[in-house]
């Protein structure tokens, strides 16, 4: 039987189905939405106004991806 991943080397943001690329940055930062958006704290919100934010999902550098890589579609 193979295996349906491809080796750990090669598992990445950059290749998960859940990486999301951000182009306002400069660093190669991903989006990753494996899990559902966690909530800002008040002293992190940019705005005052509670109805404009609700969560964020995290950034991370493709090389510290989460480890719970899944193959894309």
């Amino acid at each position: 039987m193979t295996d349906p991943f491809p080796p750990l080397t090669e598992q990445s943001c950059s290749n998960c189905r859940y990486g999301i690329q951000l182009h306002k940055r400069h660093d190669d930062a991903m989006r990753c939405a494996r899990h559902a958006p966690q909530v800002l704290a008040s002293e992190c919100r940019r705005t005052e106004d509670p109805a404009t934010v609700w969560g964020h999902w995290p950034a991370t550098l493709p090389e510290l991806w989460c480890g719970e890589w899944g193959p894309q579609k």
